[in-house]
């Protein structure tokens, strides 16, 4: 089970003391989240120094098993294809990869991000402009489907941005 270490969140607010006036500690700390992610093995013990590099390898026998090792978030579509790659000679009526096309992702298809803003903005024009611009510029033209049926700022929640200390 995953677990955050003392020296993790000690780690965590001397970085965040860098960038504040009044410093924070561990008693300060309201909430904690640890996840287990897989990195590549590597003699370096610091996990920054960790390699977020990805390696596929390809088993077939005694049935074609494909295993990923590592990799980010950020660089899923290539692994993605890289993976297929090796996968074809086991899946020969498995078409050609759909990225190659330039095919875009989820809610990209809105055209450019002031229609994307604008469309948002028709949508609910309660919503500040700083949030619509984020809203259009993180999920396209999904931004309004995030609304859901809210119809003002208080259907949406509890508001964190500017929150303080305790």
């Amino acid at each position: 089970m995953a677990g955050v270490l003392p020296s993790e969140v000690a780690y965590l607010c001397d970085a965040a003391n860098r960038y504040l006036r009044e410093p924070i500690t561990a008693a300060d700390v309201a909430w904690q989240f640890a996840g287990v992610r897989p990195l590549l093995a590597d003699p370096d013990p610091r996990a920054a120094k960790l390699s977020r590099d990805y390696r596929l390898q390809v088993q077939s026998d005694p049935a074609p098993a494909l295993h990923v090792l590592g990799g980010k978030l950020t660089t899923y579509r290539v692994l993605a294809e890289e993976a297929l790659d090796l996968l074809r000679p086991a899946l020969p009526q498995m078409g050609p990869a759909w990225t190659a096309t330039g095919a875009a992702l989820p809610g990209s298809d809105w055209g450019d991000a002031a229609q994307a803003r604008s469309q948002l903005s028709a949508r609910a024009p309660w919503l500040p402009a700083d949030l619509a611009r984020r809203g259009a510029g993180a999920y396209g033209s999904r931004s309004a489907s995030l609304l859901g049926a809210a119809q003002s700022m208080d259907d949406l929640g509890e508001h964190f941005v500017g929150a303080r200390r305790r």
